[in-house]
C-alpha cells in the first residue's frame, strides 16, 4: 500500500510539471507576442517619426538597414500586416541608390581619364548596386500590394490615417523607382514595366496639395515619359506646378522628379535650369516634420549636379558652386586655384 501511494504521488509531481511546463511556456508565448505588439506599434509611432524628422539621412539608412529584419520578423509572430516594411524597404532602396551613385561618378571618373578598365570596374559595380536597390524598391511596392489589397493603378485604398497615406505615396515612388533602376541594370531582375504606370495612377489616391506635389509630379512625370508628344507640354505644366507646391511646403522632391524626366528624354539644358532654380528656391518655411524627405530631394538634386559636373571637367561639383556650372564665369575662379591650396 505505501508502494502503491508512492507511485501516485510520483505520478502526481509529473503531471504537475508538464502543467508548468504548458503553462510557462503559453507564458511565454504570450510575453513574446506583446512585447513585438508593442514594439512594433512603438516603431510605427515614434521611430519612424523620429526619423522622418530627422536631416541625417546616414541615420536614415542605418536605422532602415538594421532594423528592418528585426520588425519583419515581429509581424510573423503578431501575425499582423502593418505599413512599416513599406518604409523600411523604400529607405533601404535609397541607400543602394546612393551606392550606385558613387559608382557612376567613379566610371565617368574614369571615361574622363580614359581608363578604361577603371570604367569598366565602376560599370559593373554600379550595376550590382543598381539591381540591389530596384530589389528593394520593389519588395516596398509588392509589400503595398498585400497590405491594402487593391487593384493598384485602378482602385484607391480607404486610407485609416495619415501614415498609410505616406506608405502608400512612398509605395508608388518606390515602383516607379524598381522599374528605372531595373531599366539602367539591363533587366537583371525583370520589373514588370507596367508598374510604373500604374504607381503614376496610383499616386493620385492621395491629396497632391497635401504631399508636397509628389503624387501630382510623380503621376505628370509617367505620363511624360509614356505620352504621345501632344501631351507632353500638358504633364510639363504639371511638373511645373508640383515642383512649386513642394518649395511653398517646405518638401522639394517634386523638382526631383520634374529633372529625372529631363535628363532621361536628353534635355541637359532644362536639367540644369531645374538644378539652378532648386538651390535658389530655399523653402519659405522649414517642414520639420518631414524634413527627411527634403534633404533626400537635395542630395539627389546635388547628385545630378554632380554627374553633370563629371562629365564635363572630370570631377564632382566644387564647394559653393551648387546651382552653378563650369562653363559661368566663376571657372576661371575654379581654374585659378592651385593644387597645392586643395591639399
Amino acid at each position: 500500500m505505501s508502494f502503491n501511494l508512492h507511485r501516485s504521488l510520483n505520478a502526481t509531481r509529473v503531471r504537475v510539471f508538464f502543467v508548468l511546463i504548458l503553462l510557462l511556456g503559453g507564458c511565454s508565448t504570450f510575453m513574446h507576442k506583446n512585447t513585438a505588439q508593442l514594439m512594433s506599434g512603438m516603431a510605427e509611432k515614434y521611430t519612424v517619426p523620429y526619423t522622418m524628422a530627422s536631416h541625417d539621412l546616414a541615420l536614415a539608412c542605418s536605422m532602415s538597414e538594421a532594423f528592418s529584419a528585426f520588425f519583419l520578423s515581429l509581424r510573423e509572430l503578431i501575425n499582423d500586416e502593418n505599413t512599416l516594411p513599406i518604409l523600411f524597404w523604400m529607405m533601404s532602396g535609397q541607400c543602394d541608390a546612393e551606392k550606385a551613385w558613387a559608382e557612376e561618378l567613379r566610371y565617368l571618373r574614369s571615361v574622363y581619364m580614359e581608363d578604361t578598365a577603371g570604367a569598366r570596374d565602376a560599370l559593373f559595380s554600379e550595376k550590382r548596386l543598381l539591381m540591389q536597390a530596384a530589389t528593394r524598391y520593389w519588395r516596398a511596392y509588392q509589400e503595398a500590394e498585400q497590405y491594402f489589397q487593391v487593384d493598384i493603378g485602378q482602385d484607391c485604398p480607404s486610407f485609416r490615417n495619415e501614415f498609410e497615406q505616406l506608405a502608400w505615396l512612398m509605395a508608388m515612388l518606390s515602383g516607379v523607382q524598381a522599374v528605372y533602376y531595373d531599366n539602367r541594370a539591363e533587366r537583371l531582375l525583370a520589373v514588370p514595366l507596367d508598374i510604373a504606370n500604374k504607381a503614376g495612377r496610383a499616386a493620385m489616391c492621395v491629396e497632391g496639395q497635401q504631399w508636397w506635389g509628389v503624387p501630382i509630379a510623380l503621376h505628370a512625370a509617367v505620363q511624360m515619359t509614356l505620352a504621345q508628344q501632344d501631351q507632353v507640354e500638358r504633364s510639363a505644366a504639371a511638373l511645373k506646378q508640383a515642383g512649386m507646391i513642394g518649395v511653398e511646403q517646405g518638401v522639394r522632391l517634386a523638382l526631383v522628379l520634374e529633372a529625372q524626366v529631363y535628363l532621361n528624354r536628353g534635355n541637359t539644358e532644362a536639367v540644369r535650369r531645374i538644378i539652378a532654380s532648386f538651390f535658389m528656391m530655399t523653402p519659405k518655411k522649414l517642414n520639420v516634420r518631414w524634413a527627411l524627405f527634403d534633404k533626400v530631394a537635395q542630395l539627389q538634386m546635388q547628385m545630378l549636379s554632380d554627374r553633370l559636373w563629371t562629365e564635363a571637367t572630370g570631377s564632382r561639383t566644387p564647394p559653393g558652386m551648387f546651382g552653378r556650372f563650369w562653363d559661368e564665369t566663376e571657372q576661371n575662379q575654379i581654374d585659378a586655384v592651385d593644387i597645392e591650396e586643395l591639399l
